[in-house]
């Protein structure tokens, strides 16, 4: 059994259904694709025309109900809506989402404690998804409809159930910090401690950017895929883009994963860019990809102040294309409702990921 792996989609700008050039321009990744038993992705855009959003956030994103269309053409058969723009349109939105994804035939998982399961074979596999509260992300956990809140505890009591019942836990994780190749420092200390003893696979994504991967005991965790289908971001507040894509951006790889009898016999990366027209396989991705699986391994105190270094660098460059103007805009109740939102999230964060991971060493000291 194959099963292949996608980053972050979000059928926003050129990527969209109603563009018929996009679908050329996903011609020739979707020839990788087609040979996979399942594909697997995570869409960040929720699919709908309502047009309310949630408020407290810098941006939303949304795609049309027949992008769907486009998922099934890139024979996505599962994806994951448990990250921090499916409640952009609230729960209307999201159950826009469900109807357009079931219509094509796409299973779905991540919100209300909904799982998936894949039978193949001697194969029996359990999707399951979670954001974790440093994306900042709406709709997290409380009640119904939810998005399922990164909780350590539960995930173990998660895999704990998927393991008894013979199957292997699969975990679609929207974690860490957009833009930096190094995953949070927690993150790291949270996968090593989850897959302690046990065999597990985790999806990471959100970064935007790709970060390393490694195989720990019996498990494989890749923190984060990169784009697989992503657009510069725009608010009504400019006419200039709030986000715009750079050239890590647009690298990303699949990750194809083989199994037998629920155990990994090999994994396999397909690094490419759509920097240009189409989507273009790119082997020169894997040896940045190497570096920085390597990286995962350096002595604490060195990886902290790589990844700090980083991240200062990418906000100060931020930073510059910011004039005054541009933050005179943004002073209103939807600046506050966000400056609330991030404590509480920060707050939620602190006591669930940094409480659970406090006692572990993870990265070599």
């Amino acid at each position: 059994m194959r099963i292949a792996f996608l980053g972050d989609i979000a059928f926003i700008g050129k990527n969209s259904a109603q563009n018929s050039e996009c679908w050329k321009r996903f011609g020739p990744i979707k020839r990788y694709l087609k040979q996979y038993d399942y594909v697997v992705a995570n869409l960040e855009s929720p699919l709908t025309s309502y047009s309310k959003t949630i408020g407290g956030k810098s941006a939303y994103l949304k795609g049309h109900q027949n992008d769907a269309e486009l998922l099934d053409y890139l024979h996505v058969t599962h994806v994951t809506l448990a990250n921090n723009h499916m409640f952009d349109y609230r729960a209307q939105g999201l159950e826009d989402t469900i109807q357009a994804l079931e219509k094509q035939g796409i299973q779905w998982y991540g919100i209300n404690n909904k799982a998936v399961t894949i039978t193949h074979g001697n194969n029996s596999l359990l999707l399951m998804g979670y954001c974790c509260y440093s994306t900042n992300g709406k709709g997290l956990g409380g009640e119904k409809p939810y998005i399922n809140a990164l909780d350590p505890i539960q995930v173990e009591q998660d895999v704990s159930r998927a393991i008894k019942m013979g199957m292997l836990p699969i975990l679609s994780i929207h974690w860490g910090q957009e833009h930096v190749h190094y995953p949070n420092y927690d993150h790291v200390k949270l996968a090593r401690k989850l897959c302690k003893n046990q065999r597990i696979l985790i999806h990471g994504h959100h970064p935007h950017v790709i970060q390393g991967i490694e195989k720990i005991e019996e498990s494989l965790v890749a923190y984060s895929l990169g784009n697989f289908c992503f657009d510069d971001v725009y608010t009504p507040k400019s006419k200039a883009p709030l986000v715009r894509l750079s050239n890590d951006n647009k690298e990303s790889f699949i990750l194809v994963v083989e199994l037998r009898d629920n155990s990994f016999c090999d994994y396999q990366l397909i690094p490419f860019s759509f920097a240009g027209e189409a989507y273009q396989v790119d082997n020169s991705i894997l040896d940045r990809i190497q570096e920085w699986s390597s990286f995962l391994n350096v002595p604490k105190d060195d990886y902290i102040k790589k990844r700090s270094d980083d991240l200062s660098a990418y906000i100060s460059k931020r930073k510059e294309l910011r004039s005054l103007e541009w933050y005179l805009k943004r002073l209103n109740c939807e600046s506050v409702k966000m400056i609330v939102a991030s404590k509480k999230n920060f707050q939620r964060y602190n006591q669930l990921i940094k409480r659970y991971v406090s006692d572990e060493e993870g990265l070599q000291e």
